[in-house]
């Protein structure tokens, strides 16, 4: 939730332009999209970060449908906002939300997204991980101050010591039982150090790991691996150099489709969020209008 200063200052900048609605709880968002007018061209403004952006998206495409999506203007008021980062929407919330309401040029882009099924659940969002990826958040989530700093310095502080195993890195880089389906074939392994895809290369903190996303339309860039702390930890310069991990028993290709099996509840990330889930699927997701200010705006 904002600050009341943040409140007060966007009421003030949004008086007059738009209406703010509120959309902390699940039942809110719902009844806030459920009552959007149901008009061409509608424009809706996000303001949050990647997760608050997956949760409305999400929302809107259940209850709206593929076919009468509305524009997206993602304004950056997350931590991280790594969703609104690759969008080309910047970091700088407060001049993009003048420059959405004072209508200067503005740039109209396509963008993919994820479709992520939790059980019988469907998320819309750009990036989904587990076991690496969901260890990382755990202690991103417990720090004093998120933010890109602290994320750095967990990254680091695991790199370094991967080299020696340390306690830290193997808690970071622990391995997830699971089954892993791509694209209806079963991938041998059962523990799993890293699962993730993305619609982006860099996912993050310059990491691209997912350095095949977007090469092919139809299909999701989809990388695993099982290697211990020891063995991953230092491949960490490869992914900052977008290129593939060293693992003989890895998966790291474009597929139509992957599915992930837990012989209970796992937890996984989607965009930023936490949940938890029996079995995951992801496929291509729906293509997004998105609207973003002029980079000289």
């Amino acid at each position: 939730m904002p600050s009341r200063a943040a409140q007060k200052r966007l009421n003030a900048v949004c008086d007059g332009y738009v209406k703010l609605l509120p959309v902390g709880t699940e039942s809110e968002l719902l009844a806030q999209v459920v009552a959007l007018p149901r008009q061409p061209g509608l424009q809706v403004g996000v303001l949050g970060g990647d997760g608050t952006l997956m949760r409305v998206m999400s929302c809107l495409y259940r209850v709206l449908g593929p076919d009468a999506l509305p524009v997206l203007v993602p304004i950056p008021f997350g931590t991280v906002s790594t969703t609104c980062a690759r969008w080309n929407a910047g970091r700088a919330p407060w001049r993009n939300l003048r420059a959405w309401l004072s209508h200067p040029a503005m740039i109209l882009n396509r963008q993919r997204t994820l479709s992520v099924t939790l059980d019988n659940t469907e998320h819309i969002g750009c990036t989904v991980g587990a076991g690496l990826v969901a260890q990382f958040f755990e202690h991103y989530e417990a720090a004093e101050a998120p933010g890109v700093g602290t994320a750095c310095r967990i990254a680091v502080k695991s790199f370094l010591g991967s080299f020696v195993s340390s306690s830290f890195s193997r808690s970071i880089m622990q391995a997830t039982e699971c089954q892993l389906l791509a694209d209806e074939q079963i991938v041998p392994m059962r523990h799993f150090t890293l699962i993730v895809s993305s619609v982006f290369k860099d996912v993050g903190l310059g990491i691209q790991v997912t350095y095949r996303a977007g090469d092919d339309p139809e299909r999701i860039a989809l990388v695993s691996s099982s290697l211990p702390a020891r063995q991953l930890g230092p491949q960490f310069w490869r992914v900052l150099t977008g290129r593939a991990l060293r693992d003989p028993n890895g998966v790291d290709r474009q597929v139509k489709q992957w599915k992930m099996r837990f012989s209970g509840t796992g937890s996984i990330i989607v965009d930023g969020d936490r949940c938890t889930a029996h079995s995951v699927t992801v496929q291509p997701g729906p293509v997004w209008s998105v609207l973003t200010p002029a980079p000289h705006e």
